[in-house]
């Protein structure tokens, strides 16, 4: 199945060596697209006010969502997670190592890419849809 990300609201997962964010959020709204930066204490800024220092203009964020909780807490911090997806009405996550390890459970291979409720069930993010 090909799904084009260009009509739907999309997590993208960071999984670069030197992470900016957990992930972000990708949604098209009238009049352009919207990239919603999710933090939380071992990654990524606080507020716009601490992206805008960190980031070129050209790369930075239109919000950022921070999470002030750290991987001490994590199942914590993924609930956290899942309630704010869900908030942002987040419909499909690329997720490259998820894909790697659960290829059965992805839903456009080309993409990386599983359904929200497939990728709270592997997170076992439980309560929020």
């Amino acid at each position: 199945m090909n799904i084009d990300l260009n009509k739907e609201i999309v997590f993208v997962v960071d999984y670069t060596s030197n992470a900016a964010c957990i992930g972000m959020i990708h949604e098209d709204v009238e009049g352009g697209s919207t990239k919603t930066m999710v933090t939380d204490l071992d990654c990524g800024p606080m507020d716009m006010e601490e992206a805008k220092q960190i980031f070129w203009e050209d790369s930075l964020p239109d919000h950022v969502i921070h999470i002030p909780l750290d991987n001490e807490f994590h199942r914590v911090r993924e609930q956290c997670l899942g309630a704010v997806l869900a908030t942002h009405r987040v419909a499909y996550v690329v997720d490259t190592e998820m894909a790697y390890e659960y290829p059965d459970l992805v839903c456009d291979e080309s993409q990386n890419l599983f359904d929200i409720q497939t990728w709270f069930e592997m997170r076992n993010i439980t309560g929020v849809l």
